[in-house]
């Protein structure tokens, strides 16, 4: 027998299938609990659902689950609801396998107690709790906590009422807790009953999710309806509304309970309802459903279009879907009126119609205060008011003109789509702040302007009107765009008719005969010069041919043939002459040009004629030929008298050889000596020039034969090697020799045309003029190289002469400004601009100190000054102690930055000079020059020389020990002199200007008398040390010299200098003659002595005199500290009065005098006045 256990089951451990389980089970009331035992079949462990763990006191764990197992001894027909409460006795087991597997969750509570008796495996699944955890809890445990007194009221009324539903609510759910704490929507369903004597409530609890969540869902589709913008109502079987949503009452000016309760036959007419009744009813019984258009009556008595649904439902009533229509009725109207506008658009014919169109359909579709069209100039880039609506004319409203990027309409239009701003107030880049408008639509109408609609009301456009404004602008701007086209094709029609009537009268008045021919040689077009040959008129002869004017057949035949020719080939006919018989009998020669061509309008060919009547031209032709020969022949002669050289006499001699014959080219090629070939040198016409021959050499035997063996030759065009190279292009040639310098290449088309003898004549004349040009070319050479010494020689005495002078005036200087503008003054002799700087040792830089011209390239060199070189000529020269010559800045690499500079100030060469004296530098001197060819060798000598000469007076100057006196001592010499040893007898030399150069050698300056001026050069001649002398008879026996004195490593005068060198001392002055030398010195006061010495050491000195001088002397003679050069400037620059008001010379006229530039002029004057003023303020009681 098997029994199903459900119940509480003891066991420990884990269970296994197989297992044997005791258990203790009462199975009848009252009788005593049995021990059973049970194995554990794996269908046991499938049925358990959920298992409940609670601790027991005794160490055991109870469970509780669906177990099945043999149980022996069990009485049949016995079942345990329970092992822990009072046990249900039934004879009905299978109520009771119901109950425990219904599907519902089933609960049975005992009335009295409220105490859960027993439960099914659904409630078990529902609450997620084991049975044993459920059975003897109190009932209203499985409810939430905060409703509990709610629950105890609905339960008391249910074992009142012996079973009911139990609510908290009329629709709120009643809730149940779960094992997890979950509250559960649930419906209850409780019946009362009695077993054996004992009242219970049998609950059913059955999840209420689903049903919550379909009526949230049906109260969602509620509130859509509700909201819905279409109009929604349902009618019941009776045909009144049960349900109406806002929007379809809005439709017909109700409210909802207005109309709620009553029939649809309310809101329509009575025409409207038989419609409804007779038509529209049927067809619902017939498909369900139906859909159209029906004419509802609004609460005040108007009318309203409606498109309409109705959809039955089963229980008889219907659905009614309702959307107001009158608001796309007045859009379809509006549509229809701008359709009809759009006609009146197409059909106007000035701008200023169609601008009136488009105004007034605006009107009709939204009627503003103000609508209005803005043209775009795009001449102005602005947008100009065209016109506007009535309405706007006689408002106060203003109609701007909007610049490029102002206000909302500028960037509508630039934007290219409708903008539509419902509040102007709250906008920004409104064009007029104050305007009274509100709301603005802006239709721009793409490139040719805006419609502009405004209201004074806030969003006064709905959104189909917005719409037609949109479709309207596009309209409007489609024939905007066709009314331009058209004004386009308009004036491109009267263009071209205006070209063809000047065409017309441009042919006409053309004296050549011009005409147009189709193929049956008839005339399409001819001018008025045909007509007027043919002896009729242009509108007589144009469908003609020739043969109906013409005098001549075979003038015809030779016509059509012609033009058959061209319309056949498609090839051009030129016939150079042709006779025409005029209507007059008078026989013309035309020069004509035929070509193919197809006339307008036409596709079939045609041939169009040009002919210039040339028949006065070619009897002039022959006697101007004739004359043009003689003429060329002249010309020849004359222009090669005006060639210089034998290149000119070969371009001059081609040209005008080609000119005499007429013949396509003439080339002339001149014998090379270098290589021997002929080259060409002159070539006349382009197509000789294409020969691409560079050269004849022997190996060209016809060529070469002419030159080499001195005749004419005639070369056929298949022999010709210098034509072009194409065959079809070769010409015959004739060549001519040129004597020895070369040969005539005459090429023709026409050999036998050419006049051989006259070709010859012109080769004699070439040869003459080449013979010339030679002679000339040797004169010319010879006169060059003369030239070129001449200019060194004067170039050399110019220097020379200005290099003794700045000697004597090195001499004489007395401070460092004397010696730098000495320096300057000689430089600008050997160059075109110059300057000298002062060299700085311990920052190898340069500093300009004096220039000649202000606003130069002159800048520091090697400083840190923007511009300022880092390396160049002058600091190479003060760093190595020689000189630098760049003699072409254009090409020079070295010293890129500062030639650079000099070529942006027009100096293309220089040279640059040290300033130094025993290896010290004292300074340097820059000279510029334009020309590229640089500075000579000997120029660049005499300006180190004068670089050395300054260094060495800057020496001195630095050296002197005693600023104020200075002491003059006479010294006399024996007979043998120092530095003029063995004077002639009866000669006297007196050397009043003394320089020494850098290298110690002398300058001496001074008269010589003697008998003759041979005693002198004589003199000189012998002594080896003197060089370069110059002397000049000033009469009576007396003789101005200028010589150099070379001074030996040995020689006496070496001693002598190096001991005025020594002591600072100054040769100032030397008196030779045979009976002895006389020699003054300059010594510092305190040197005298250790001069003395020094000079007893040299020779035999006799001390004739000593007195002092004193430098302040030459302070109370203010002009005493000028030069020679400075007080000639500016003596005569006062007399001449340039310091007078108004200025009695100017300062160019000064520098003319003097032969110098006007930046050295003023240098000069600025010096003097320099110097003069600090003589002068130095002596004043008022100066510190």
């Amino acid at each position: 027998m098997t029994v199903r256990i459900l119940g509480a089951v003891q066991w420990r451990g884990s269970v296994r299938s197989g297992d044997v389980i005791k258990y203790n089970v009462t199975t009848t009331i009252g009788v005593q609990p049995e021990d059973r035992a049970i194995s554990v079949t794996p269908r046991d462990l499938d049925r358990v659902e959920r298992i409940r763990e609670r601790s027991r006191t005794d160490g055991t764990v109870r469970y509780s689950g669906k177990l099945s197992g043999d149980v022996t001894g069990a009485e049949p027909g016995r079942r345990c609801l329970s092992d822990g409460g009072r046990p249900v006795e039934t004879n009905d087991d299978l109520n009771s396998i119901a109950f425990l597997e219904a599907a519902d969750p089933l609960l049975v509570v005992e009335t009295e107690s409220g105490t859960i008796t027993a439960v099914n495996d659904a409630a078990v699944e529902l609450f997620g709790c084991s049975r044993s955890s459920l059975v003897d809890a109190h009932w209203y445990e499985i409810h939430p906590k905060s409703d509990r007194d709610a629950y105890r009221e609905r339960y008391a009324e249910a074992v009142a009422k012996g079973g009911t539903d139990i609510r908290i609510g009329e629709d709120d759910p009643v809730f149940v807790r779960t094992e997890d704490g979950d509250d559960v929507p649930v419906e209850i369903h409780s019946t009362a009953m009695t077993v054996g004597g004992t009242e219970y409530l049998v609950a059913s609890v059955r999840e209420a999710t689903g049903r919550i969540e379909r009526l949230r869902k049906l109260q969602r589709r509620a509130t859509a309806m509700d909201a819905s913008l279409t109009g929604i109502s349902i009618l019941n079987a009776d045909e009144e509304y049960v349900y109406m949503n806002q929007c379809h009452a809005d439709i017909l000016g109700y409210d909802p309970e207005e109309l709620l309760g009553g029939t649809w036959r309310q809101i329509y007419d009575q025409e409207q309802i038989e419609e409804i009744e007779e038509t529209i009813f049927p067809k619902i019984a017939e498909s369900g459903v139906w859909e159209g258009e029906l004419v509802g009556r609004k609460k005040e008595g108007g009318r309203v279009p409606q498109m309409v649904n109705l959809t039955s439902l089963p229980d008889g009533g219907l659905i009614c879907v309702n959307r107001d229509i009158g608001k796309r009725r007045q859009t379809e109207h509006r549509l229809e009126a701008i359709r009809e506008r759009v006609g009146q658009f197409m059909l106007a014919e000035t701008r200023g119609e169609l601008v009136e169109e488009l105004i007034a359909a605006t009107t009709d579709i939204v009627d503003r205060p103000l609508a209005g069209y803005w043209t775009y100039e795009n001449e102005r880039d602005r947008l100009a008011p065209v016109d506007v609506s009535a309405a706007a004319e006689e408002s106060d409203l203003t109609r701007p003109t909007f610049e490029h990027g102002s206000g909302l309409v500028w960037d509508a239009f630039e934007a290219g789509e409708p903008r539509y701003y419902a509040n102007l107030a709250t906008e920004t880049g409104v064009y007029e702040p104050e305007t009274p408008l509100r709301s603005e639509m802006i239709v721009p109408l793409e490139s040719h302007g805006v419609l502009l609609v405004g209201s004074t009301d806030v969003d006064d456009f709905s959104s189909s009107e917005r719409e037609l404004l949109a479709i309207l602008g596009k309209h409007a701007t489609t024939a905007l765009a066709l009314l331009t086209r058209e004004r386009e094709l308009r004036a491109a029609r009267d263009a071209r008719e205006a070209e063809r009537q000047q065409l017309r009268d441009i042919i006409d008045h053309i004296p050549h005969l011009v005409f147009a021919k189709n193929a049956a040689g008839e005339f399409l077009l001819v001018n008025e010069a045909v007509a007027e040959v043919y002896g009729t008129t242009v509108s007589e002869l144009e469908g003609q041919t020739d043969a109906a004017f013409a005098t001549e057949d075979h003038e015809v035949d030779h016509f059509r043939a012609d033009d058959q020719h061209v319309l056949e080939s498609g090839e051009t006919v030129y016939r150079p002459e042709e006779t025409l018989t005029d209507a007059d009998g008078n026989e013309r020669i035309l020069r004509t040009w035929k070509v193919p061509f197809t006339p307008a309008g036409s596709d079939e060919d045609a041939v169009l004629g040009v002919a210039t009547d040339i028949t006065d031209y070619r009897e002039v032709k022959t006697a101007l030929e004739r004359q043009r020969k003689l003429t060329a022949l002249n010309r020849i002669g004359s222009v090669l008298l005006d060639a210089e050289t034998s290149s000119e006499v070969c371009a001059v001699g081609a040209e005008a050889t080609v000119a005499a014959l007429n013949v396509p080219s003439v080339t002339v090629y001149e014998f090379d000596d270098e290589v021997g070939t002929l080259r060409p040198a002159g070539v006349a016409d382009e197509s000789a020039a294409s020969n691409d021959r560079s050269q004849i050499t022997p190996d060209d035997d016809a060529l070469w034969e002419a030159f080499s063996h001195n005749r004419t030759k005639h070369i056929e065009a298949a022999q010709n090697c210098i034509g072009p190279r194409d065959a079809d292009a070769q010409r015959g040639v004739i060549v001519v020799p040129l004597d020895t310098f070369g040969l005539l290449a005459v090429q023709t088309d026409e050999p036998d045309e050419v006049d051989v003898g006259f070709v010859e004549t012109a080769a004699r004349n070439l040869t003459a003029g080449l013979e010339r040009a030679a002679q000339e070319a040797q004169v010319e050479a010879l006169n060059e190289q003369l030239r070129a010494k001449n200019a060194a020689l004067t170039t050399q005495q110019r220097l020379a002469t200005e290099f003794r002078e700045a000697q004597r005036r090195l001499q004489e200087a007395k401070s460092r400004e004397a010696v730098y503008e000495v320096l300057l003054d000689f430089a600008l002799t050997a160059g075109d601009d110059a300057w000298v700087g002062q060299w700085n040792a311990s920052n190898h830089t340069i500093q300009p100190i004096l220039e000649a011209n202000e606003g130069g390239p002159v800048t520091v060199q090697g400083g840190t000054d923007e511009g300022s070189p880092s390396i160049s000529p002058t600091l190479t020269a003060a760093m190595d102690s020689e000189a630098v010559s760049v003699p072409n800045t254009v090409r020079d690499t070295s010293y890129e930055q500062w030639s650079s500079r000099l070529l942006n100030c027009g100096y293309r060469s220089t040279v640059a000079i040290p300033v130094c004296h025993s290896g010290v530098i004292r300074g340097t001197m820059e000279v510029l020059s334009t020309p590229a060819d640089g500075f000579d060798k000997n120029t660049i000598e005499y300006l180190e020389e004068m670089g050395r000469c300054a260094g060495f007076v800057l020496d001195r100057l630095d050296n002197r020990l005693d600023q104020n006196t200075i002491v003059e001592t006479e010294v006399e010499w024996s007979a043998d002199g120092i530095l003029f040893p063995d004077v002639p007898e009866g000669t006297r030399f007196a050397a009043s200007t003394i320089i020494v150069s850098a290298a110690d050698d002398l300058s001496l300056t001074g008269q010589v008398r003697a008998p003759d001026q041979t005693t002198i050069e004589r003199y000189f001649d012998t002594a080896t040390w003197f060089v370069k002398p110059s002397i000049e008879s000033l009469g009576g026996g007396v003789f101005a010299f200028d010589v150099n004195r070379t001074v030996g490593p040995d020689d006496r005068l070496r001693h002598l200098l190096n001991a005025i060198d020594a002591h600072s001392a100054t040769l100032a002055s030397v008196t030779s003659s045979a009976s002895g030398e006389v020699t003054t010195f300059h010594v510092p006061a305190g040197r005298t002595r250790l001069l003395w010495e020094a000079l007893r050491t040299t020779g035999d000195p006799q001390l004739v005199s000593k007195h002092r001088i004193e430098v302040d002397q030459a302070r109370r003679e203010p002009f005493a500290a000028l030069t020679d050069r400075q007080t000639e400037v500016l003596s005569t620059a006062y007399r001449r009065g340039f310091f007078d008001q108004p200025k009695g010379v100017s300062g160019d006229e000064l520098a003319d005098q003097f032969d110098i530039s006007r930046s050295t002029l003023h240098q000069h004057l600025r010096t003097a006045e320099r110097k003069l003023l600090g003589t002068i303020l130095d002596r004043s009681p008022d100066t510190d």
